[in-house]
């Protein structure tokens, strides 16, 4: 993967914005954890194909977003070099009057591409969208550096509300056992 186009997103230990975050991560499930419970296909297109070829992949797959990725023609290795959403679509060619049957993903993708492991929490993929206002996070093996998932905003929001809710459970139970032992020392 490039350094130049990807930004893991990585907090440094002086707080920051996300410091109240850094510090309940521990609540939140991990990016691996969700990975695990379904199917995360990645949806990817060349950077020399047609905006027009990505916006009809995205519309087949019902998806908002694609990873661009480039082969390397002698090892076949896969390189994220950037992203193409459906925001991008509409911003710099609907508004700008391109034409999608001639114009190349490579020229309207974003090329800084936040992205995170499997080992990030998901409260901090939420972060790390919000800060950056996307709403797409591609997901990336730690070692190999190959895509293997793009987070939505939807499926992270969804994560944090079934943790909350496990969380809740397991307050209400931790109570009910002091409540208890209270009860029992009185």
């Amino acid at each position: 993967v490039s350094r130049s186009c990807v930004d893991t997103g990585s907090r440094t230990s002086d707080g920051g914005a996300g410091e109240s975050l850094g510090k309940t991560d521990a609540y939140y499930s991990k990016v691996s954890q969700l990975l695990s419970r379904g199917n995360h296909a990645v949806f990817a297109i060349d950077p020399e194909s047609t905006v027009y070829a990505a916006i009809q992949k995205m519309v087949e797959n019902r998806v908002g977003a694609l990873c661009v990725i480039e082969k390397d023609g002698n090892t076949q290795t896969e390189k994220l070099v950037g992203i193409i959403t459906e925001r991008d679509y509409l911003s710099k060619v609907i508004l700008q009057e391109r034409a999608s049957k001639t114009t190349k993903v490579r020229e309207i993708m974003s090329s800084q591409v936040a992205v995170v492991m499997p080992d990030t929490s998901v409260g901090e993929c939420v972060r790390i969208m919000s800060e950056r206002s996307i709403r797409h996070l591609p997901v990336l093996d730690s070692s190999s550096h190959k895509v293997l998932s793009v987070l939505s905003i939807r499926e992270l929001l969804s994560t944090i509300a079934r943790d909350h809710e496990k969380q809740v459970h397991y307050l209400e139970s931790q109570l009910a056992k002091l409540a208890n032992l209270v009860r029992h020392v009185s």
